[in-house]
């Protein structure tokens, strides 16, 4: 009966290796294979993302363009962001910063996928940038171009809307 003992403690305890194997094995794998659930975002100099899923993007005002693509998870997000640009200003000494209140998008984003966030019709001018920040419109794009959604800006209060 010893002997029986015997072998049923050393096939357990080869089977208890052969499993800790398995696990090392898989978690290994695990571990070094990439996030395959995230989507890209990536966003044009003229744009600070303000937040993403009512979180702030932590930019850090006009002059910081720290972030130029997110990863997103796959699923919806609700994206706000601003028009912020700086002119040169040749007829006097100084610059001009044009911003824009924020414009909230909200989308669907599929895992590897990539997406451009862009506004229709981007200022080239400061007259321009100027009447675009009234009513900027954002636009989300799939990285062929395709217009996947776009959302206008709400009128600032310097300029109402006419009933």
């Amino acid at each position: 009966m010893q002997h029986s003992h015997t072998t049923k403690h050393v096939f357990s305890m080869k089977a208890i290796k052969l499993s800790l194997a398995f696990s090392l094995v898989f978690a290994g794998v695990s571990l070094t294979t990439p996030s395959w659930a995230d989507a890209k975002l990536s966003i044009p100099e003229t744009m600070i993302i303000e937040s993403i899923d009512g979180q702030e993007a932590g930019h850090l005002g006009s002059f910081s363009r720290k972030h130029r693509v997110y990863s997103l998870p796959a699923g919806e997000h609700v994206i706000t962001a601003r028009y912020d640009q700086l002119f040169h200003m040749s007829n006097y000494d100084g610059d001009d910063i044009i911003k824009s209140n924020g414009v909230t998008i909200k989308a669907s984003f599929a895992d590897q996928h990539s997406y451009n966030l862009a506004w229709l019709s981007e200022p080239q001018t400061n007259d321009e940038a100027r009447a675009f920040v009234k009513r900027p419109t954002l636009l989300l794009k799939t990285s062929s171009g395709t217009i996947i959604t776009s959302q206008q800006g709400a009128i600032t209060p310097d300029h109402p809307a006419s009933p």
